[in-house]
């Protein structure tokens, strides 16, 4: 006989296995004229360094490997609590940056959900059934096998990401997506991967411009 808990802990691992990006929304202006893009700098704003550097290398990475330059902004504003205009346009113009990546967390909630605890008899088929006999009932006690109950917390991140033409200065490209994940890591990861479709079939990317 199969554990009574299996059905519940298969629940709780496809729940777990839907904890990812989902991207809601593609925008894209169709007025660029075909334009693209070969040196673009990343920028994740988070006000914590260790997640930013993460997210923006991460990203950029995406972009080289689908052939395109790209720099992470903290290389650039190492000691920038908040990047400043003018500093940074002189920048972006002095290293050839031609678009500028800008992603940012516009709505964030959490959710969570328990799975309860059950109990198994085994090889009894029930909780009344088993050897006849105050004894037998007891003894068969030790025969349970028991989880308990937990909750997960999940957070639920909605990020804007766009991309804006540094000759123009127009944003040209945007996606919304909304990330379910149990840590900032975790959601850093699965955005990224999420992204790299729209990102390539964007149409902005110069292909074989990376350096």
């Amino acid at each position: 006989m199969k554990p009574k808990f299996l059905p519940l802990l298969v629940c709780a691992l496809v729940f777990a296995g839907c904890a990812t990006t989902k991207i809601q929304h593609v925008w894209k202006d169709d007025s660029s004229g075909g334009k693209q893009f070969s040196r673009i700098l990343v920028v994740g704003v988070f006000k914590e360094p260790v997640y930013r550097q993460l997210f923006e290398n991460q990203l950029a990475q995406v972009l080289r490997d689908s052939g395109v330059d790209s720099l992470s902004s903290y290389t650039l504003f190492p000691d920038s609590d908040r990047i400043r205009e003018a500093a940074a346009k002189e920048q972006i113009r002095s290293s050839g940056i031609d678009a500028v990546l800008v992603a940012r967390l516009v709505d964030t909630r959490k959710e969570s959900v328990y799975v309860p605890g059950t109990t198994y008899v085994q090889g009894y088929g029930g909780p009344y059934r088993g050897p006849s006999g105050w004894y037998g009932y007891y003894g068969g006690s030790y025969q349970v096998t028991q989880t308990p109950g937990y909750t997960t917390e999940y957070n639920i991140s909605t990020v804007e990401t766009q991309i804006f033409d540094v000759a123009t200065e127009a944003s040209i490209w945007a996606v919304l997506s909304e990330t379910t994940e149990t840590s900032v890591v975790a959601a850093i990861e699965s955005y990224v991967k999420a992204l790299a479709g729209p990102l390539r079939s964007s149409g902005l990317l110069a292909h074989g411009s990376a350096r």
